[in-house]
């Protein structure tokens, strides 16, 4: 089946289809995995059927992915309802298609997924929230940030309320640098700021001193920033990055634009 789906020929996909009935989980997932390479309608129409049926999440997440990986936008429904599922690892599977593909009919199910579910699935949400969510569904991404124990899925969510706000690139930029780097880096912006320098030079004091907080609530009252004030009530760590990369790129955007 590997070998079937490494040639790629949609010629395959009936041999694949009738596995995908076999009593061994671990060739079903290797069919579904095979067809999501081979591709074609009747491939896709077998892994739709298969992301729809609960009750076998190995398989449902198998074909989510191989639904992802033809960007079967056919599909797209039967990804969105897959982000009910109970089993965390297929909510995963059909958030990273949503992301990917940019499935908008799927925002009211995420929506409600999210104030659904509370485990290890909810940051990847929170990231496909952003991908095809708006400035409303920055507090839902925000109280789930708050809520991560780790900085792998704390750092998804805010990738997602950096992708709502246009700067998903310069905050993943910034994740990647540290400590004094980091400041040094975060100077270096604020330096080319061309107005409201004096607030955001002593928030980025308050950030340097460990003061995140502090420099949440320096930002907060800056009127071309309205989501700074919902920064200010969800203090998330390295929340500041985001909220220094939309300050930059609005001043890329009008040099002469101020702060407050």
């Amino acid at each position: 089946m590997v070998a079937l789906g490494l040639l790629g020929d949609p010629r395959a996909a009936p041999c694949l289809i009738e596995v995908l009935d076999s009593p061994v989980a671990i060739i079903r997932r290797a069919a579904a995995k095979a067809l999501g390479r081979v591709g074609g309608p009747e491939a896709i129409e077998a892994l739709t059927k298969c992301a729809s049926q609960p009750g076998d999440p190995d398989l449902r997440r198998s074909s989510l992915q191989a639904l992802r990986n033809l960007e079967a936008y056919s599909a797209d429904l039967v990804i969105a309802d897959a982000l009910f599922d109970p089993a965390p690892s297929v909510r995963i599977a059909a958030a990273e298609a949503v992301a990917d593909m940019g499935l908008q009919r799927s925002l009211p199910y995420l929506r409600q997924a999210m104030n659904y579910y509370e485990d290890e699935a909810s940051s990847e949400l929170a990231y496909a929230l952003g991908s095809v969510g708006d400035r409303e569904d920055l507090e839902l991404i925000l109280r789930e940030a708050m809520r991560c124990n780790s900085m792998i899925t704390r750092r998804r969510c805010l990738l997602g309320a950096a992708k709502i706000l246009g700067v998903e690139h310069e905050v993943y930029r910034l994740f990647m640098t540290e400590g004094m780097l980091r400041d040094q880096v975060l100077m270096q912006k604020v330096e080319s700021s061309q107005k409201g320098f004096k607030r955001l030079r002593n928030a980025l004091a308050n950030y340097s001193n460990g003061d995140e907080k502090g420099a949440l609530e320096q930002l907060a009252p800056a009127r071309r920033f309205p989501e700074f004030r919902l920064f200010d009530q969800y203090p998330v760590e390295e929340l500041f990055l985001v909220a220094v990369a939309v300050i930059e790129r609005s001043n890329g955007e009008s040099p002469n634009s101020q702060l407050d």
